[in-house]
């Protein structure tokens, strides 16, 4: 892949070559510190959860997310998501505009919810290292690169708020 493809259409290739039932992402912040895979399988052996991780986060609102442990949430957290291969044999991709990683997770997890999935938070041993991307980008550039990617989620994703958790429990 050419180096200026950007974060999700590296996420997608890597999508593309995977061959097990279920996908896992995980970034290079994350240290498993046990078994990590077997309650990622067991919560999506169900068939009801669409994707899973250790990392989740709810809004009201579509703009303002907070985390949440769940066990629902409203999207799942890049740093560590699994959901099945078949949700990509059917076309689920990241938005390869999302050159930079953030909110592109938010819109995968929308995107996996639009099809009537759950999205829940299930814990797993892990510790939370410095995220490089993060890091390594100028404040400057992060703000720019962030915001883009947000109105881009906003763009496609305004008021779906169906799709929420709190937006179910409203009349």
């Amino acid at each position: 892949m050419s180096p200026d493809a950007g974060w999700a259409a590296a996420r997608n290739g890597a999508l593309r070559r995977a061959a097990g039932s279920v996908i896992l992402l995980v970034d290079g912040s994350i240290e498993a510190t046990g078994d990590v895979i077997t309650p990622l399988l067991e919560e999506l052996a169900g068939g009801s959860t669409g994707v899973t991780g250790p990392f989740g986060v709810v809004t009201g609102d579509l703009r303002e997310f907070r985390e949440s442990g769940g066990p629902e949430v409203d999207a799942v957290e890049g740093y560590l998501m699994a959901f099945r291969r078949e949700l990509v044999e059917g076309g689920l991709r990241f938005d390869e505009k999302f050159k930079f990683y953030r909110t592109a997770d938010l819109e995968l997890s929308f995107q996996i919810k639009a099809m009537g999935l759950r999205a829940t938070v299930t814990p797993v041993p892990v510790d939370r290292h410095e995220h490089r991307m993060w890091a390594n980008t100028p404040e400057d550039e992060r703000a720019r690169l962030s915001k883009r990617n947000f109105y881009r989620f906003l763009d496609k994703w305004r008021g779906r708020t169906d799709l929420l958790i709190e937006g179910r429990d409203s009349p």
